[in-house]
């Protein structure tokens, strides 16, 4: 990927280690949204384990729709994730 495209990405990691460390999915989607408002061309990425696709499906209740959500959420192995960061 080229800088602009990189500047347009952002990864949203829904879980965290512990409860009490974890963001609101609806908090997510809000954020999600003002950043489409301000930026036609963002991709968004959701990413977390298996166990964390609760938490996307919760994300899309609260989210405006946009095809530019991309759901990695327990679709991605350590490696594959690497490479789609790098």
């Amino acid at each position: 990927k080229n800088v602009n495209e990189k500047a347009n990405c952002f990864g949203f990691v829904l879980g965290a280690s512990t409860y009490d460390r974890q963001w609101p999915p609806e908090n997510f989607a809000k954020l999600g949204d003002l950043i489409f408002k301000n930026n036609k061309n963002a991709k968004i990425y959701l990413l977390g384990t298996k166990q964390e696709e609760i938490l996307a499906e919760k994300f899309f209740s609260h989210a405006s729709p946009n095809p530019n959500y991309i759901n990695l959420t327990g679709k991605t192995s350590l490696k594959e994730l690497g490479e789609l960061i790098d």
